[in-house]
């Protein structure tokens, strides 16, 4: 896998769910990417939307059309490596995350979200993997609940610790990049992260950079065709 502390930084496309399921937009995501010169790509995995949402919620089926099957996630995460773009997957649901750990060889990284990290279930099974990264979303976390998270990760895998702002978009001024800071004291050995959420008006770059200058050698972007 690759080791973020041998570039001076690491920049890799968050793709959400822009793609709102065509898989051809997700495709030209990938062309954009590489054309940016991204480092990788992250995408966000859902493959059992009842394991993640109550039907009750007002974008249900909507969620449920933006889903691809484990055959279209298998080649879209293909053709993003032949691009020779590095692999990202958040898995929202813990059948998302069995197929990230049954075909880790097309993935680089695993992003365990700031609301699962404290789910057992998904912490127990990212537990059984080796030597593996992951990205531990803290956004809206305490150093208790993050201590939780990492007993789970360590010393099996390679935490690499990712702070952002949760909602979007962000006010540059509610950033909170000190926070970047004091997380990089704490954890001098381990890698920090910075996920921009702020719209793109000029702030996000500026943003990043402070975040390069606090500590941060790890970069999250959202990524659109527009």
């Amino acid at each position: 896998k690759s080791n973020p502390l041998s570039k001076r930084y690491y920049i890799y496309a968050e793709t959400a769910f822009i793609h709102e399921g065509d898989k051809n937009y997700l495709l030209e995501l990938i062309n954009s990417a590489k054309k940016a010169q991204c480092d990788g790509i992250k995408f966000q995995m859902l493959l059992d939307v009842d394991d993640a949402y109550v039907d009750s919620l007002d974008n249900y089926y909507s969620i449920n059309k933006w889903c691809f099957t484990e055959v279209e996630w298998t080649e879209i995460l293909s053709y993003g490596r032949d691009q020779g773009l590095e692999i990202v997957v958040l898995p929202i649901d813990e059948k998302a995350l069995i197929y990230c750990t049954n075909h880790s060889e097309l993935i680089n990284a695993i992003e365990l979200h700031s609301i699962a990290l404290n789910d057992f279930q998904m912490l127990k099974r990212i537990k059984d993997l080796k030597d593996f990264p992951i990205i531990l979303g803290v956004g809206g976390r305490t150093i208790d609940e993050i201590e939780y998270a990492l007993n789970f990760i360590l010393p099996e895998n390679i935490p690499i610790i990712m702070y952002g702002m949760q909602n979007f978009p962000t006010d540059p001024h509610d950033v909170n990049l000190s926070k970047i800071a004091k997380l990089k004291a704490i954890y001098p050995s381990f890698v920090i992260g910075y996920a921009d959420h702020t719209v793109y008006d000029g702030n996000g770059d500026l943003m990043i950079q402070l975040a390069y200058a606090l500590g941060a050698r790890i970069f999250e972007k959202h990524i659109t065709l527009k």
